[in-house]
């Protein structure tokens, strides 16, 4: 898992890997320190959360926030 973090972090965008299973959506984190990868980091988004209707509203405007993630632009 942390080999493909970091492969989508080299895109050069600040998004999370998100993995789909039955009921819940985890999100992790992309960043180019390996560090912070194996950290295990994530985030689950369980479907009967009140919150998760608004999920990628909150991740496309920033307020949410999924640790470990780059917060500034890395050059590749």
């Amino acid at each position: 898992m942390q080999d493909l973090q970091q492969l989508l972090a080299n895109r050069g965008e600040h998004a999370v890997l998100a993995v789909s299973r039955p009921g819940d959506l985890t999100l992790y984190p992309l960043n180019l320190d390996r560090k912070e990868l194996l950290s295990g980091r994530f985030d689950v988004v369980q479907v009967k959360d009140e919150r998760a209707p608004f999920l990628f509203q909150e991740l496309a405007s920033g307020t949410r926030v999924v640790e470990g993630r780059m917060t500034e632009a890395d050059p590749v």
